[in-house]
């Protein structure tokens, strides 16, 4: 599929930078040198994994979230073959990735880490978190024009709440050196907007307050993106502060048309958009050992993740774009290779 080609292009030329090494240095061992190329070779075994296993069972997902909406069943029940299959494809990817780099994994864990204890550490970890998410700066723009050339209208809300669907989920790798970390990691991200009145401001009408009903959208990601983060001081644990961005393969139904049309039809789909977007976030974490080759780690991570598409029917069509703003709490575990 095209958007699998962009989306690995993408990141490609994204994480190069981050993970490229340097070959000019004459101070970099044999060994080191053997264990970056390693170390890339997993990275991108799990590009390659992701952008067709996990973004295959994403998409899979949806169109059973799709057909079970349009064959009436319930939002909740819709949303379990979503989770089902998409979590189906990251489990595969993880393993496949784990099959397809075992030697490279063997070259990282090769060596006695009192004599390469000078070498950065590399890593894999996996982990599960929850979740408060607003949609916020929400905008819909008719996308038929008046005699001026204009949208015929223009609507705006602040805020959106919205509620956990599922625990978010995801694993990564990473190198941690001295003073920084590197991460690669994918995840799977969900939510739907709860039953609540809106406030929407209109042009050239004022529109007032909408009653949304539960579950209005169903609002799904699969997340590929690269995290920096930078050492505190150790106090008994490893505390760490970081940036990172995202791709993001961002998924939206409804048995609604969209925000300017809240006319139900019952037993069919009504909204179903797949883009691709992008997001950033901050991290503050800390970290605790188990043993030498195991640890946990804590992180709060504020979240912007970003989303436009289209939505409505016939001269009722628009253009929707908004913020997904997400206060995220995760729990991991990660186990060293050397």
């Amino acid at each position: 599929m095209a958007t699998n080609k962009i989306l690995t292009m993408v990141i490609l030329v994204s994480l190069h930078p981050v993970f490229s090494q340097s070959t000019s240095s004459n101070t970099t061992s044999t060994d080191t040198l053997t264990r970056q190329k390693a170390f890339s070779l997993i990275i991108k075994n799990t590009l390659i994994n992701q952008a067709y296993l996990s973004t295959y069972f994403f998409m899979a997902g949806n169109s059973f979230q799709g057909r079970a909406l349009s064959l009436g069943k319930s939002p909740t029940e819709a949303t379990i073959q979503w989770v089902s299959a998409s979590v189906v494809g990251l489990g595969l990817s993880y393993f496949t990735t784990k099959t397809l780099s075992q030697e490279y994994e063997d070259i990282l864990s090769s060596g006695d880490r009192n004599e390469i204890s000078n070498e950065p550490r590399y890593y894999q970890y996996i982990y599960t978190g929850g979740s408060i998410a607003n949609i916020t700066d929400f905008k819909a723009e008719s996308m038929t024009a008046g005699s001026d050339g204009n949208p015929l209208w223009i609507a705006t809300t602040p805020k959106v709440k919205t509620s956990l669907s599922f625990p978010s989920l995801g694993y990564g790798f990473g190198v941690s050196g001295k003073r920084l970390v590197r991460e690669f990691e994918t995840s799977l991200v969900s939510h739907y907007t709860v039953e609540q009145d809106v406030s929407y401001d209109a042009i050239p009408i004022p529109i007032g307050t909408i009653a949304l009903p539960d579950r209005f959208f169903l609002i799904n990601s699969l997340t590929m993106g690269v995290n920096v983060n930078y050492w505190l001081p150790e106090i008994g644990v490893k505390p760490y502060i970081g940036l990172g961005g995202r791709m993001l393969i961002n998924s939206i139904q409804s048995q609604y048309p969209g925000p300017g049309d809240l006319t139900q039809s019952k037993g069919d789909l009504e909204l179903d958009s797949i883009t691709l977007n992008w997001g950033f976030h901050a991290s503050v974490g800390v970290r605790s050992t188990l043993s030498n080759k195991r640890f946990l780690y804590a992180e709060f991570r504020p979240l912007r993740h970003y989303f436009d598409y289209e939505s409505g029917k016939a001269t009722g069509k628009e253009k929707d774009q908004f913020t997904f703003e997400i206060f995220e709490f995760r729990l991991g575990m990660g186990f060293y290779y050397n």
